[in-house]
């Protein structure tokens, strides 16, 4: 079962058995924990983009390769957790 079909079937739980607030509240959970799931994964491939230049760059490019990588890693938690990164 895929976490959307998990969610509709928690919202639609009260014609099956009656699961009421409470399946609402795991399907936002889920859709929140989903959502923060998916910007993990994009900061993640974003740093990994930038392997050519730590491997074939010049110094200067592999120092601002490294603290691009610091940012994305700090922009995406920071948008994970609801907070903003500068």
């Amino acid at each position: 079962m895929t976490d959307a079909e998990l969610i509709a079937r928690l919202r639609k739980a009260d014609e099956y058995e009656p699961l009421g607030h409470d399946g609402w509240e795991a399907a936002d959970r889920i859709e929140a924990l989903t959502d923060k799931l998916s910007k993990a994964e994009a900061g993640l491939l974003a740093i990994a983009k930038r392997d050519e230049q730590m491997i074939w760059g010049e110094d200067y490019e592999v120092e601002e390769a490294f603290k691009d990588m610091r940012d994305i890693s700090c922009a995406t938690l920071a948008e994970i957790k609801g907070e903003s990164y500068e």
